[in-house]
């Protein structure tokens, strides 16, 4: 688990770096969008470690169908565990985010 020191550097973190941040949002680059997906991913698991379980797990769905959008199949797949790990946590909407993800027109990217 981590210590109240750790979470408190993330928060740090995410202020020093919130230009690069808003850089890579706004991009259309692939290796930028790439670089914001990893962000997301890690951010989610960032609110989930420090019990913000219902934010976690709508950034994690929504990166998940973000990544499955651009075809990143390796985020979609840990996102997908994550949520599984914490569905516990899941509200009637979470639910509703993972279902769509899964809707045909949804999951053309994906090989």
């Amino acid at each position: 688990m981590w210590s109240c020191n750790r979470l408190e550097d993330v928060e740090r973190l995410l202020e020093k770096f919130q230009q690069n941040i808003q850089v890579w949002a706004a991009s259309k680059h692939p290796y930028q969008q790439e670089m914001y997906l990893r962000f997301r991913y890690a951010y989610a698991k960032y609110l989930i470690v420090s019990k913000q379980f219902s934010e976690g797990l709508h950034e994690v769905l929504d990166v998940a169908y973000a990544a499955n959008k651009i075809g990143i199949s390796d985020r979609f797949k840990q996102c997908l565990l994550i949520y599984w790990e914490y569905r516990a946590y899941a509200t009637v909407e979470h639910e509703k985010m993972y279902k769509k993800m899964f809707h045909t027109e949804n999951m053309s990217k994906l090989p």
